[in-house]
């Protein structure tokens, strides 16, 4: 009997911010791999793919038998305007 190899896991980025409606793909090629969220309130993993689902931090798994990797994820509905000086121009 031959068994397929284990795929490689590599997520490319440590941390990624994504906005309400953006997506994010952590894919792998192989029906083993299982893909899981700290926390479904934030993102969940669509066939691997990040969907924003509310608004915070969580880390997505990657897994195959011993292999693993993470990502960690912000997300937000705004992007937050920079303050200049601490002044308010009028």
């Amino acid at each position: 009997i031959t068994t397929k190899p284990l795929p490689d896991i590599t997520i490319e980025d440590e941390h990624i911010y994504l906005l309400s409606g953006e997506e994010y793909s952590v894919y792998v090629d192989d029906d083993r791999v299982t893909y899981a969220s700290s926390d479904e309130d934030v993102v969940i993993v669509n066939n691997g793919v990040i969907e924003v689902v509310g608004f915070g931090d969580a880390v997505v798994t990657v897994s195959v038998a011993d292999k693993h990797d993470e990502v960690r994820v912000t997300t937000t509905d705004i992007i937050s305007k920079p303050i200049i000086n601490n002044k308010t121009r009028k």
